[in-house]
């Protein structure tokens, strides 16, 4: 939308899993949104501003892609990494145009884990990857459930718990955390669906519901999930649309048939492979301060565990203060070293660029345009 050949080009990966592109697409930092009237109009902070992003249905199996075969179906972060790199190929073999641009993985959440695994495949390429890769961004990802576990400390700090419910929340922690290290991760992710997640496929409900009311964990100051997170389900099955992207009769898939074949890839770690890509990638996490599913303190956790070559430096690396480009608003708070940045977003939740998009923006544009964040 921008007419720059040669502005970066982003991937945006989708969490869940199961939840498909679109949702970026219309809801987060796409450059259309929905509204309830069905009627889209052009978002005033989208990436496609300034970028040339690709949002996807990813894995096969979310949203309109589809497989007519349970073997295509992907079972652990190997074989997505094979399908998303073999798509990345395609891509550039159609868009050549884009290919020596600068190419960055970003996305969210249960793409903590889709995108280091991505990368890793690149990476592991060499020189005879297809792909060019520059760095990653991952908002409030799921990377390493083993040390990201700390619910109910988190919740009681926040309110909206009492001591007696943060020791049950705590207690059911540390079991996950001894299934996760036993390698018994059927038992782990039935645990974690009782303590927060509420799996589709899975018949519990959490602690986190039974205790705080709320069937929401994306932003700690709201209860139940917005309206506008649906619009587009409504929109995507419109006439209209169907025929212009050319998707005919296929059924727009609700991720469940994902979460089944990943079950047993949930409480996973992708530590090693995001050790790697610090190492040799531009890379930013970033954290939205409202969050409850990925809360700060434990992506903190996860990365003060990351065993790479700058681990010492970071976890004495001082904090900075980011404001908002043109004003004096605080927007959060970095910790940066070398090529990796680490930031902390105020008043935004778990879907950062739809609590607000101007800062989602500003993040994204001072990472990769490589403008300082103070």
């Amino acid at each position: 939308m921008n007419n720059n050949k040669n502005a970066p080009v982003l991937l945006w990966l989708q969490g869940g899993p199961g939840v498909s592109g679109f949702f970026g697409l219309f809801v987060e930092n796409g450059p259309y949104v929905i509204d309830a009237n069905m009627t889209a109009s052009i978002r005033k902070y989208n990436w496609a501003r300034t970028y040339q992003i690709i949002f996807v249905d990813n894995p096969v199996g979310t949203g309109f892609s589809f497989t007519d075969d349970p073997k295509g179906y992907v079972t652990n972060q190997e074989e997505m990494a094979e399908d998303m790199y073999e798509f990345l190929k395609q891509f550039f073999v159609l868009f050549h145009e884009y290919q020596k641009n600068d190419f960055y993985i970003t996305g969210e959440s249960y793409a903590g884990k889709y995108i280091p695994s991505l990368a890793y495949k690149i990476h592991s390429m060499g020189s005879q990857s297809a792909v060019k890769l520059t760095g990653i961004a991952i908002g409030n990802g799921m990377c390493d459930p083993e040390t990201m576990m700390d619910y109910g400390t988190y919740l009681y700090n926040i309110g909206l718990v009492d001591e007696m419910q943060a020791d049950e929340m705590r207690n059911l922690s540390s079991s996950i955390v001894r299934h996760i290290q036993k390698e018994d991760f059927y038992d782990a992710v039935l645990e974690m669906d009782k303590l927060i997640i509420s799996f589709a496929i899975l018949p519990y409900k959490s602690l986190f519901t039974i205790f705080t009311g709320m069937n929401f964990y994306y932003n700690f100051l709201i209860s139940e999930t917005p309206k506008e997170f649906s619009y587009f389900q409504t929109y995507v099955e419109k006439p209209q649309f169907r025929n212009a992207l050319h998707i005919g009769n296929l059924t727009f898939q609700n991720g469940e048939t994902v979460q089944k074949y990943l079950l047993m890839d949930v409480m996973k770690s992708v530590k090693p492979k995001v050790a790697v890509i610090m190492d040799h990638y531009r890379v930013m996490m970033y954290n939205g301060q409202l969050d409850i599913i990925i809360p700060y303190p434990a992506t903190l956790n996860f990365l003060k565990s990351v065993n790479w070559t700058h681990a010492a430096e970071y976890k004495k690396a001082k904090r900075h203060i980011w404001r908002l480009k043109g004003s004096n608003e605080i927007a959060g708070y970095v910790h940066n070293v070398g090529d990796f940045y680490e930031v902390l977003v105020r008043k935004v939740g778990h879907i950062l660029p739809y609590d607000n998009p101007e800062v989602g923006f500003d993040l994204i544009t001072r990472f990769i345009d490589k403008v300082p964040f103070w």
